[in-house]
């Protein structure tokens, strides 16, 4: 029987429109990151951001995700 991630899949499903283009990300601590949305690690729960740094990003650290201006 598979996995299963269900924060990691409503994630998935909510945003897998933005994959592999800029966005900008706006975290619950009122940060916010630009680059590109390079992958997702469902295990982990966290998104792979890539900009001036890579970051990883925690789901539950993510308040919202929108195309960035320059896409």
């Amino acid at each position: 029987m598979p996995a299963s991630y269900p924060l990691s899949e409503a994630f998935h499903e909510e945003y897998r429109r933005l994959y592999d283009r800029c966005v900008k990300v706006f975290t619950r601590d009122g940060g916010a990151v630009e680059g590109v949305f390079c992958d997702e690690f469902f295990e982990d729960e966290s998104v792979l951001v890539s900009g001036r740094e890579v970051m990883i990003i925690r789901i539950t650290d993510v308040e919202r995700m929108e195309a960035a201006k320059n896409d």
